[in-house]
């Protein structure tokens, strides 16, 4: 009888959570919300999703639809559709990822797209309603923006149980695009113009190694243990090729990139992160492609970021860059005698130290097709910082301090980071 009990209110207690996992209140007509049944997930979005507002499209429609099956042939559909009111354009954009199958699972996928997009890779930190929100209360709107449509197609699987194996190869034809608003609700003045990229179009296509040598842990029975000592390292080596067709020419390049990430275990004073990347284009790279360091806005960043220099401050046709992030976990606040409580340190929070280090080189032929005011690092960035991780579990407080003073930017950070 008592087990009958436990597996009755335990089917209670699932069938209760599963019923939340399907609400939709009135809450989430503001912030939207994802759905679950089972393995299958629909993404419906709000009104802060829905309408958005920039200093291109000035007040813009979205209509954005996503969904996932775990164990469906189709693991992921999206579609969205959109208009701008000021530019008087449609936008839409479609994505398809499929499992192919075969000996080891392989995944396609497919997409097309027709819209506006920022400048930098880099540049999508917050979502489109954040910045809408930014601009229509404070004028601050600092990507830039330009046309976009095309259409890509991806191929990824594991060829090894630790080496996975990525090709794709995508289609693009770019438009630059115009300021046609200067409104906000609180100030007055004017936005900075929307800086243009070269016209044109790019065929290109890209092949990845990525190596997954994570500890995993195996379990026998009841008991779980890790298969080796502690390990996330995971290596990368890409190769992309673009073919350009721009109103400054036409020619071909070669993009050669790299990656490692790792951490090293000091036991009890701390756990190091590491990060290191880079890229050497082979030819003069437009604007709308440039190598740049991943830079922050607006207070707001993430770790493996350079908190102290704005996106696309610095890049080229080349760049490098090192991260180290120390966790030096709790101990240290426990030793300044900071009380007891849900959200003091001796609970939950850690302390860590951050260095960075980037440079960057740009060939004459690049910075002839700048449009944009865009340094190189030389001499090499290099910043350092403290923080305070898992404030109320989930933030970090970052203040940093640009080491070399490079640039126009500001030396000193004071910001909050999104764990990646």
């Amino acid at each position: 009888l008592v087990d009958a009990e436990i597996y009755q209110v335990s089917d209670s207690m699932e069938a209760i959570r599963a019923a939340e996992l399907m609400e939709f209140g009135p809450a989430n007509l503001i912030g939207g919300k994802d759905l679950q049944q089972d393995n299958r997930l629909w993404s419906i979005p709000g009104i802060v999703n829905v309408l958005q507002f920039n200093r291109v499209e000035g007040l813009a429609l979205r209509l954005p639809y996503a969904a996932e099956d775990k164990e469906g042939t189709i693991r992921r559909w999206e579609a969205a559709l959109g208009y701008g009111f000021l530019d008087r354009r449609f936008k839409g954009s479609a994505l398809g990822r499929f499992e192919v199958g075969g000996r080891e699972p392989a995944f396609l996928t497919i997409a097309a797209y027709s819209g506006l997009s920022t400048l930098f890779r880099d540049a999508q930190l917050y979502s489109d309603a954040l910045i809408s929100l930014a601009a229509v209360f404070d004028r601050y709107d600092g990507r830039d923006y330009f046309y976009r449509s095309g259409a890509s197609v991806q191929w990824e699987t594991h060829v090894l149980p630790r080496l996975e194996v990525g090709m794709g190869a995508g289609w693009t034809d770019y438009g630059s695009a115009e300021k046609h608003s200067d409104w906000s609700l609180l100030r007055k003045g004017v936005y900075r113009d929307n800086a243009a990229v070269n016209d044109g179009s790019m065929l290109s296509a890209r092949i990845s190694l990525t190596g997954d040598f994570r500890t995993r842990m195996l379990v026998a029975g009841r008991v779980s243990r890790p298969e080796r000592k502690p390990s996330q390292l995971i290596p990368t080596l890409a190769l992309e090729y673009q073919r350009m067709e721009l109103d400054a020419g036409s020619w071909d390049l070669f993009i050669p990139q790299f990656s490692l990430s790792n951490d090293v275990d000091f036991g009890v004073y701390g756990t190091t992160e590491y990060r290191i990347e880079g890229a050497r284009a082979t030819n003069r790279l437009p604007v709308q492609s440039l190598l740049t360091l991943r830079g922050s806005e607006i207070g707001l960043t993430t770790p493996f970021r350079f908190r102290t220099a704005d996106i696309g401050e610095f890049g080229g046709d080349e760049h490098a860059a090192v991260f180290l992030d120390h966790n030096f976990g709790r101990l240290p606040l426990l030793w300044m005698g900071l009380p007891k409580g849900t959200f003091f340190a001796t609970e939950m929070w850690e302390l860590r130290l951050f260095l960075a280090a980037g440079w960057t080189r740009m060939r004459p032929a690049t910075r002839d097709l700048l449009t944009w005011d865009m340094k190189e690092a030389r001499l090499p960035l290099v910043e350092a910082g403290i923080a305070l991780n898992r404030l109320f579990g989930i933030l970090r407080l970052d203040f940093g301090h640009r080491i070399t003073h490079l640039g126009e930017g500001g030396d000193w950070f004071l910001g909050i980071s999104i764990e990646e």
